[in-house]
């Protein structure tokens, strides 16, 4: 089973229980060559290829087939999953899926960096009260 890698809102423990349907345990990691963008309007974010960054996020392994479908459902139709290649802190390496926009989408994703710590302190409640991916589950 493919290994999952999340960047923003699903970092959220309560988030992804929500959304997965099953408490997963994840350990940190880091993509590089990538950045989190802020998508415009929106509290949630976007990874996009970008030589040069990095991206901190988290790593859930051997995700099951109920659990993908849930996902691809509350991602809808703006991201796919992308093979990404992350690494643990003591330098182990990951392949992974990841969820990335869609080609029709990118001109939503801003120049601007996303923010955890900011999605948490003022994003999250618009995020959980508006985003679509919910009533899809």
């Amino acid at each position: 089973m493919p290994h999952l890698f999340v960047y923003g809102t699903l970092m959220c423990d309560d988030i992804m229980f929500e959304v997965s349907g099953e408490m997963l345990s994840s350990e940190p990691v880091t993509l590089d060559d990538h950045s989190c963008r802020a998508v415009i309007q929106q509290p949630f974010p976007a990874l996009i290829s970008c030589p040069g960054e990095s991206v901190n996020g988290l790593l859930f392994r051997d995700v099951s087939k109920a659990v993908w479908q849930r996902l691809d459902r509350f991602e809808g139709v703006m991201y796919q999953r992308n093979e990404v290649n992350v690494y643990s802190p003591s330098g182990e390496n990951f392949s992974a899926l990841s969820y990335m926009p869609v080609p029709e989408y990118m001109a939503n994703v801003s120049d601007t960096r996303w923010d955890y710590n900011q999605f948490i302190a003022s994003g999250r409640v618009r995020f959980e009260s508006g985003y679509f991916g919910y009533d899809a589950l």
